[in-house]
């Protein structure tokens, strides 16, 4: 009889652990969001999510359509999604779009890409960097505030 109760709890471990592993260990995932730069735009981008009165997200082809303005920073009264998802990136001129090269071997996009907030700021925003590797290093430094939160624009609105 105890054979049988510890074969049955045994299953049932292994049955639990199954369980969770195949649904609490994986990545969630959300619409992708397609980024649409000022051509040629280096410098920080800042999206403020949860905005009051501000517009939602369009949504094309099945991804968010963010279209960036000159300064950087966009604000949406979309909630801004968390999870695994292939994203676009565009310079746009016009209607006309050309995507970035963003490749591993020469990426255009660094920085804190994600979600975070602060006691003083939207509920929810995420901030990446635009530019070349040396533009970041350069450029990005160069761009933060000093409690060292980047500061979104391009690269000409950066303190000196």
């Amino acid at each position: 009889m105890m054979l049988v109760n510890f074969i049955r709890l045994a299953v049932a471990i292994v049955a639990l652990y199954i369980l969770m592993g195949s649904t609490g260990c994986q990545a969630k995932d959300r619409r992708p969001n397609r980024y649409l730069l000022p051509d040629g735009y280096i410098g920080w981008v800042r999206v403020n999510y949860r905005i009051q009165d501000a517009p939602a997200l369009p949504i094309e082809d099945g991804y968010y359509l963010l279209r960036i303005p000159m300064n950087g920073l966009l604000d949406t009264s979309s909630n801004g999604e968390e999870g695994a998802a292939i994203d676009e990136y565009y310079y746009y001129l016009g209607e006309n779009r050309r995507p970035l090269q963003h490749r591993t071997d020469n990426p255009l996009i660094w920085g804190a890409v994600g979600f975070g907030s602060k006691s003083n700021e939207p509920s929810r925003y995420e901030e990446f960097f635009v530019g070349t590797k040396d533009q970041y290093e350069q450029i990005g430094i160069k761009c933060k505030d000093g409690d060292l939160n980047p500061i979104a624009g391009p690269v000409e609105k950066c303190p000196k």
